[in-house]
C-alpha cells in the first residue's frame, strides 16, 4: 500500500483565539459555566491515556482537521503533562453531538 503524505493545512484565522478561549476554560476547570462555554469530556483509556471531546458552538465556522489541533494547542497551553496522554482530540458542535450520540 502506498504512503501518501499530505501537508499539513495552514491554522485558521481564528486558531489563536479558539485556543486561548479553551486553553482559559481549562484553567476555569469549573464542572458548570455558560451555555456558550465549551464543555470538555475527558475519558480515561487503559495506559493512563484521555479521550478529549470537546462540544463548543464556536466549532461551527473552523474545518475539522483543524478542532483537534486547537484542542491540543489549548492543552500544550494549559495542562502540559496531559499532552502526551491524549489519542483522541475531537471537536464537535452541539448539533454534531446530539447527531452522533455523544454527551457526557
Amino acid at each position: 500500500m502506498p504512503v501518501i503524505k499530505k501537508p499539513r493545512n495552514p491554522e485558521s484565522s481564528r486558531h489563536s483565539e479558539l485556543v486561548a478561549a479553551l486553553a482559559a476554560e481549562l484553567a476555569r476547570g469549573a464542572l458548570e459555566g455558560p451555555t456558550e462555554a465549551p464543555q470538555i469530556i475527558e475519558e480515561e483509556q487503559r495506559g493512563n491515556y484521555l479521550h478529549v471531546t470537546v462540544i463548543w458552538d464556536a466549532w461551527t465556522d473552523v474545518a475539522h482537521e483543524d478542532r483537534g489541533r486547537i484542542i491540543m494547542d489549548a492543552y500544550a497551553q494549559r495542562r502540559p503533562t496531559d499532552v502526551n496522554r491524549i489519542t483522541l482530540a475531537l471537536g464537535l458542535t452541539k448539533a454534531e453531538a446530539e447527531r452522533l450520540g455523544v454527551h457526557a
